[in-house]
């Protein structure tokens, strides 16, 4: 495979030998090549274009972020209507997860994450469930909230999605898990909550 300099010489070699008048079907191939060459310049263009304005987001960066936000986010019950602020939650493992009522792979993750609820009191995982069903659905909320979860459970609205934005929630189901103040998962996808590495990261905060 041709690098960089080698594609430069034989640029500057046709270039020379075109100007010496040298028999162009001579060393067509190697004009191929540089077309293709110049093709692959202006995708790689195209592309480091892309990404100084899309910018890079790392892992760490978004873990750091998040970190940020949890010392001072402030969310507001749906049900018992009281406002919350994350960093006083007494529990090490906090688990927000982003859903809607239409979200099919949201609900089917509520058997798992229910199991969760059930396994763990509230004084060491707090589940926050973020909905963002506009309020016409609320009979709709409160039917899965009774099929799957239990009164500790926290419901929070964000039909404006306020909150999905603030971190980024590009589609759900989302979930971010807090061990002692610090985002120690994120998962983008449907997600089994009966995991092996949730159960042990679980396990590690309550040491």
């Amino acid at each position: 495979m041709f690098g960089l300099s080698d594609l430069y010489i034989l640029f500057f070699y046709t270039l020379s030998a075109l100007i010496s008048g040298i028999n162009v079907k001579r060393i067509f191939p190697s004009l191929l090549i540089i077309a293709g060459f110049f093709g692959s310049l202006a995708i790689m263009l195209g592309l480091e274009i892309v990404q100084s304005k899309v910018g890079t987001y790392k892992p760490d960066q978004k873990k750091s972020e998040y970190h940020q936000i949890f010392q001072s986010l402030e969310v507001e019950s749906l049900f018992k209507k009281v406002r919350i602020k994350l960093n006083k939650i007494n529990a090490p493992i906090i688990i927000l997860n982003f859903w809607a009522s239409w979200c099919s792979p949201c609900l089917e993750e509520f058997s798992s994450l229910s199991k969760i609820s059930s396994m763990y009191p509230s004084d060491q995982v707090k589940i926050i469930l973020i909905n963002s069903d506009n309020m016409d659905l609320l009979s709709d909320i409160q039917k899965i909230r009774d099929k799957y979860f239990n009164k500790e459970t926290l419901f929070v609205r964000d039909e404006e999605s306020a909150l999905a934005d603030r971190f980024k929630v590009a589609r759900i189901p989302y979930t971010v898990i807090y061990s002692r103040g610090y985002a120690s998962l994120i998962e983008s996808q449907k997600l089994n909550f009966d995991d092996k590495r949730i159960h042990l990261l679980i396990k590690n905060a309550l040491q």
